[in-house]
């Protein structure tokens, strides 16, 4: 039987709606936060914040396993507003991309902005405010965390996948042994040489 819940839309609009794939690249990690890049198809959107994985500011509420998520845009309890929500991360709800400059103002989200500093993004509500312009007109919605840096293109618009996280996602796939549970077969890039 089809759900009666139907998909939010923009100004109760119903576009013309295309799937979109975005990507959280994570780039470096203090005891306080993990910073990274959202990207928007090859092109770096806005930077972004999460608490530590394993010292968060609010104790249980580290950010989440990398790996695959749907997005959907539905109204948070907690702060009030359409925001995207993150579907089926393991073990968690209401887990969402929403405005915030410091690892205090998370609680286990994702906040983005167009900056950024050590554990700090800067005009996180400017950079919210594009965001939300853009994805109402989208259906589905996909976002992928990755451990590491985003892929390198060479003068030819070329992707090198082996420096990348999703190169290194390809290679520990193929060597089981080195995958870490919760996290789709990344190698844990924090640590490796």
């Amino acid at each position: 039987m089809p759900s009666s819940r139907k998909p939010w839309t923009w100004r109760g609009r119903n576009e013309a709606a295309m799937q979109l794939e975005l990507n959280v690249y994570r780039t470096k990690e203090s005891h306080n936060s993990v910073m990274g890049e959202l990207w928007l198809q090859r092109c770096r959107w806005f930077y972004t914040l999460e608490p530590s994985r394993l010292t968060p500011v609010h104790p249980g509420h580290p950010c989440i396993p990398a790996g695959k998520y749907r997005l959907v845009l539905t109204r948070s309890p907690h702060l009030g507003e359409i925001t995207p929500e993150l579907l089926d991360v393991p073990g968690r709800s209401d887990i969402r991309i929403h405005v915030g400059n410091w690892p205090s103002d998370l609680l286990g989200c994702t906040a983005i902005g167009e900056a950024e500093e050590m554990d700090f993004v800067e005009n996180s509500r400017v950079a919210f405010g594009r965001m939300m312009s853009v994805l109402p007109h989208y259906s589905p919605i996909w976002i992928t965390y990755w451990d590491g840096p985003p892929p390198k293109e060479d003068n030819n618009g070329t992707i090198d996948t082996a420096s990348s996280a999703s190169g290194r996602v390809q290679e520990a796939s193929a060597a089981s042994s080195e995958s870490r549970p919760g996290n789709p077969g990344a190698v844990d890039f924090w640590h490796s040489t």
